[in-house]
């Protein structure tokens, strides 16, 4: 048992040291990152699940269920919505830099009612990192640019700058502020928004992973988002036993094999989801709510004593954006029905849907 203890603590000490992400997954002792839009700052790795395996539809109902199981309706971020030949397929409709008032509508936010969270997705291979950098580059603050410069690797410096483009340009894509304009704060327990001096109503949240980078965004309610990637190889089945709910690891055992991978994306980005969309990071205890997939209807959470607030006032949507990104958000459930849209962002990024870029 010690030695079993012993090795999962190593395990999540490597993966703390060589994560496959960069935004709010800092190796110790590096200087702290300026404020922007990281994540909470990580705990020690004996302590930390993200540690030991840090995250780096067509329409529906965000408390639909599309299951766990990776294949169909997919986004490819490089081929537009949904399973779409088509890469404008399911794109927004262009409505170019000078919209009016009356388009807008009287909360001066575009395209967005409030019955809607929209998911934008960008695989950061799909843009050279030397054309990313002249097209990009400028958008970064000046806090931003000098965390740029402080990667090592071309890949990672890479993935922050699309990661950045990719929040400015979709925030930009639903109000009138340039992309290089947006300036962020960061909650107390680490939560990055929109500046309040902006005046938005616009909630967003950002997740990456290896190949997939996204950010989702509601009008006026908290959302929580997380991608992973299942192309990592690990003993998920000890990272469950030790992070998860009792019920959830017996799901997990209760399952062929074969099916253990995608099960353990699917509850992994939807516990990353609930806690960012909470706001409150790992004073949450993964092993303190439980996601129900198992029924015909939509995906359920039942909270244990820690957590007092009521589960039925949350919606949740899963989804495999392509063969090995899971997928999902969590977001309060303020309104009689709630559609999750996600779309391909490689047009948005590169400023040719119409919208300000």
């Amino acid at each position: 048992m010690i030695f079993r203890k012993a090795s999962l603590r190593l395990e999540a000490l490597i993966f703390f040291l060589f994560p496959w992400g960069f935004m709010g997954r800092r190796k110790p002792n590096s200087a702290p990152a300026p404020p922007g839009l990281d994540s909470v700052p990580m705990p020690s790795p004996s302590h930390d699940p993200r540690a030991a395996f840090p995250g780096d539809a067509a329409p529906s109902d965000a408390a639909s269920r599309p299951g766990d199981r990776a294949p169909g309706n997919k986004v490819h971020p490089g081929r537009g919505a949904a399973g779409s030949e088509d890469p404008s397929a399911e794109e927004p409709e262009a409505t170019g830099a000078a919209t009016s008032e009356a388009e807008r509508g009287d909360h001066g936010t575009r395209d967005l009612p409030s019955d809607r969270v929209e998911v934008w997705v960008l695989s950061p291979e799909d843009f050279g990192q030397q054309d990313a950098r002249a097209d990009h580059a400028h958008l970064l603050s000046a806090a931003e640019q000098a965390r740029h410069a402080r990667f090592h690797g071309d890949r990672l410096r890479h993935d922050f700058l699309m990661a950045r483009a990719l929040v400015r340009r979709t925030l930009s894509r639903y109000e009138d502020v340039p992309p290089e304009d947006w300036s962020f704060e960061i909650g107390s327990h680490g939560k990055p928004s929109v500046a309040a001096s902006h005046g938005s109503r616009l909630r967003f949240n950002l997740s990456h992973t290896r190949g997939l980078i996204a950010c989702a965004v509601r009008l006026d309610e908290e959302v929580g988002l997380d991608v992973e990637t299942s192309a990592r190889r690990n003993d998920i089945v000890r990272i469950a036993e030790r992070f998860f709910s009792a019920e959830e690891v017996r799901a997990l055992h209760a399952l062929p094999v074969a099916e253990h991978r995608a099960r353990f994306f699917t509850y992994w980005a939807l516990k990353e989801a609930y806690i960012k969309a909470r706001g409150l990071g790992l004073a949450i205890p993964l092993g303190a709510f439980t996601f129900r997939l198992d029924s015909a209807g939509p995906i359920e959470i039942a909270l244990d004593q820690r957590i007092t607030e009521d589960p039925g006032g949350w919606r949740f949507h899963h989804r495999w954006a392509t063969d090995v990104h899971s997928l999902a958000v969590a977001t309060p459930r303020s309104t009689a029905s709630l559609e999750v849209h996600v779309q391909c962002a490689r047009g948005l990024v590169a400023g040719m849907d119409g919208d300000p870029a």
